[in-house]
């Protein structure tokens, strides 16, 4: 009998310890983190790719307490950027196309309002970041024109950079940036969040590109997860069409054009066409999307994270961007006991 119950004892400790979550954490007014982002981006630049590698130090404050939960502040406090050509020896390069990241993230701010379990769900300086984007923008374009654009006419130059950022912005709501950092995986993605192993979650990579994420957990309460792509061939066909026929309908509403000149302007540098409707569409290239993503995150006593280890490829219209970046805490500015 004894023995009997030494075996249920044994066999119930096995079973809490596999089953342990992830510690609940701890948040009050006050408590400052500072994390060490550094991540790198492989992309192509033809006929060269490119590696740009992004050092970013933040710093989080929980500000205030609401009756609700909390006021979360996060700071990037320094930021360092490099950019290489992978075919070129180490050769440093100034390209704009891989800097933009890098600028967005300098002096970035974000004020967060979260609910008692650090589940951010409000962004109360959208306006502010909404800006901070805009003007990151105007630098990004304005470089990237000057260095493929001859801008002989200044009118037509800033039409066509005003259209490039508006166009950018139009997609940036509240909810869209909230998403982005509910849905990353970052010290903020998994706070509220019950996880146990076998947990799903759906989310956009970018605007279009559907992925599902499934959470793996250990016992001692490191979680891994891996992520792959979440579309119909159907939602992939239209992902590549809808930007085409967007276009030729802003073109044909713009300046009514002739069919003959439709056909003549998309076909441009495509050897096939095809007839849809009034206007003369070009034949869509058949391309496929591939994504997935892989993560580790481990956390602190007090349930905050402690590092994250991450990859991630995502191949569209047959080019392939790779993603990697580690995450981890620094010592703490102060302690809560």
């Amino acid at each position: 009998m004894k023995k009997n119950l030494l075996l249920s004892s044994l066999l119930l400790v096995t079973l809490v310890s596999y089953t342990k979550e992830k510690p609940n954490l701890q948040i009050q007014k006050g408590i400052k983190k500072t994390y060490v982002t550094e991540k790198t981006i492989e992309a192509p630049y033809p006929p060269d790719y490119a590696t740009t590698h992004i050092i970013v130090e933040s710093l989080y404050e929980i500000t205030d307490d609401t009756p609700d939960g909390f006021i979360l502040d996060v700071r990037n406090t320094s930021v360092s950027t490099d950019i290489w050509s992978d075919k070129k020896g180490n050769e440093k390069i100034g390209k704009p196309v891989f800097s933009f990241e890098g600028e967005l993230e300098k002096d970035a701010h974000y004020i967060f309002a979260t609910d008692k379990a650090g589940r951010i769900w409000r962004l109360l300086n959208f306006d502010e970041v909404r800006e901070k984007r805009k003007s990151t923008l105007y630098k990004y374009f304005a470089a990237y024109m000057e260095d493929t654009i001859t801008a002989e006419d200044p009118k037509t130059y800033q039409v066509l950079l005003d259209s490039a950022i508006n166009a950018n912005l139009d997609e940036m709501t509240e909810e869209s940036v909230l998403k982005m950092f509910q849905y990353a995986i970052t010290p903020l993605g998994l706070n509220g969040k019950e996880i146990v192993s076998g947990t799903e979650e759906e989310y956009e990579v970018k605007k279009g590109i559907k992925m599902k994420r499934t959470f793996r957990e250990k016992s001692n309460g490191v979680i891994k997860s891996t992520s792959s792509l979440n579309m119909t061939a159907e939602e992939i066909e239209d992902y590549y069409s809808k930007p085409y026929k967007e276009a030729l309908s802003q073109i044909a509403k713009d300046e009514n054009p002739t069919k003959e000149e439709l056909c003549n302007l998309t076909s441009a540098n495509l050897s096939n066409t095809k007839t849809e409707g009034p206007v003369c569409l070009p034949l869509i290239p058949t391309f496929n999307i591939k994504a997935s993503e892989k993560a580790t995150v481990t956390f602190q006593p007090d349930g905050w994270v402690k590092n994250i280890n991450y990859t991630s490829s995502l191949n569209e219209y047959g080019v392939t961007t790779k993603t990697t970046y580690r995450i981890y805490c620094k010592p703490d500015v102060n302690k809560h006991k």
